[in-house]
């Protein structure tokens, strides 16, 4: 049971990771640097490496976590139709008459990225304002792995207030979206996230409460994609931005190939204790097989002065062996065909998509390992019990 359990796990697992991260990022990044130093140091060498061979497209960015006041009747109308905010994240959203702070992450981009995305959304490019994903997790008619979004706040067009120690900073908005800039980020499902130029935040930085993640710039290769071109890339990019400014480093394909081998190694480990948990049970039955021979001596021979023939007896071995193993291995299919499906269950994962990789090959190889060696065993001492003669069997029990 222990090693269905684990295979329908890490099965599971694998899934999981391919669908929510490997899968889901497969266009958003090839190369991720991680810089040191002044952010404005870090947003200053945007240009130099979107000019380095082999890049087809660059982003340095920087991630800040903040709050925006908005007041109650800014929500939008699909979510005052939920029962506010407040119902959605599980949490007091407060009076209707208080302001609703909500909270904000902040997506910095350097300028040249932001008029991509922004062109990308066919809005001006402009540097003079943010544009707004205006989307929230509709957590009580979707789960995680399927979510459904509703808009987050009314489109205005008004300023957004960030908070900040004096009163905070207004925040203009350029227009407002339903998917954030593509990158290897993960926002979260109840904060609104706002992405802005970072000339513009130099400017309003100073009045907004926030804290600032590492500054990091998300290399796309314009030709290779392959292990060997996102190493030279990764490679190239670390000679441009030498130790001083390159705080690590790592490539898509490499992480992917990582994240394999250390999955296989926990199989391979966590399976080899259950081999060995198995092996003792095995071991016990050797034990008890080959050390019944001289038990059932006299209960062979009366089988024998009955009539029964050697092919008999071996039928009635067979059948042994077969309830000794197949008793166990019956109970731990179904007990782990419940886990799995437990397991399933609770990851909002479609269950096709789980049957279509699940770990029948090596399951059915541990089972049929644990009839063989059952077998062998009763083999053995079927064999011993078989080849002693039925006169010497009982005059050695008469003697006895």
């Amino acid at each position: 049971m222990g090693f269905i359990t684990i295979q329908c796990f890490f099965t599971l697992s694998d899934i999981s990771t391919r669908y929510t991260y490997f899968f889901r990022y497969q266009n958003a990044w090839d190369v991720l640097l991680t810089l040191q130093g002044d952010t404005a140091g870090g947003f200053g060498l945007a240009g130099g490496l979107r000019a380095l061979p082999g890049v087809g497209g660059c982003a340095v960015y920087q991630r800040a976590e903040g709050g925006v006041l908005l007041p109650p009747a800014a929500q939008s109308e699909p979510l005052k139709s939920l029962g506010g905010y407040g119902a959605l994240a599980g949490i007091e959203a407060g009076a209707d008459e208080s302001p609703l702070r909500l909270p904000a992450s902040l997506v910095i981009l350097d300028d040249a990225a932001f008029g991509e995305y922004c062109a990308g959304l066919g809005l001006p490019q402009r540097l003079d304002g943010a544009v707004v994903d205006n989307r929230i997790w509709n957590s009580l008619h979707s789960n995680f792995r399927y979510p459904a979004y509703i808009p987050f706040i009314e489109e205005d067009g008004q300023p957004l207030c960030l908070e900040g120690p004096a009163g905070g900073a207004a925040l203009p908005v350029l227009g407002y979206a339903q998917t954030p800039p593509l990158l290897r980020e993960e926002y979260p499902h109840y904060s609104l996230t706002i992405t802005l130029p970072f000339s513009l935040w130099q400017q309003l930085k100073s009045g907004v409460e926030a804290e600032p993640q590492p500054v990091q710039a998300r290399l796309l290769a314009a030709g290779d994609a392959s292990l060997a071109g996102l190493d030279a890339l990764e490679q190239t990019a670390a000679q441009y931005l030498g130790p001083d400014r390159l705080a690590g480093s790592e490539n898509r394909v490499r992480e992917k190939q990582t994240n394999d081998q250390v999955l296989a190694g926990f199989r391979t480990v966590l399976g080899a204790a259950c081999a060995y948990l198995a092996l003792i049970g095995l071991a016990s039955v050797f034990a008890h097989t080959l050390g019944f021979v001289r038990l059932r001596r006299r209960e062979i021979a009366r089988y024998e002065s009955i009539g029964m023939t050697p092919a008999q007896l071996r039928g009635m071995f067979m059948r042994e062996a077969l309830t000794l193993a197949g008793r166990p291995v019956a109970v731990s299919l179904a007990l782990g065909g419940a886990v799995a499906a437990f397991m399933i269950r609770a990851s909002y994962l479609d269950p096709a998509e789980f049957w279509a990789e699940a770990p029948v090959l090596p399951i059915l190889g541990f089972v049929l390992a644990v009839f063989l060696l059952v077998g062998l065993a009763y083999w053995l001492g079927g064999r011993a019990l078989l080849a002693a003669s039925l006169a010497q069997t009982l005059r050695d029990e008469a003697q006895g």
